[in-house]
């Protein structure tokens, strides 16, 4: 499995982001 490190929104209304894994066989 390979993990990414991607930048996610925590809401639509809001700019902040943070950092989420996503992994993937």
């Amino acid at each position: 499995m390979r993990c990414r490190t991607t930048i996610c929104k925590l809401t639509q209304g809001q700019r902040s982001t943070f950092y989420c894994p996503k992994c993937q066989k």
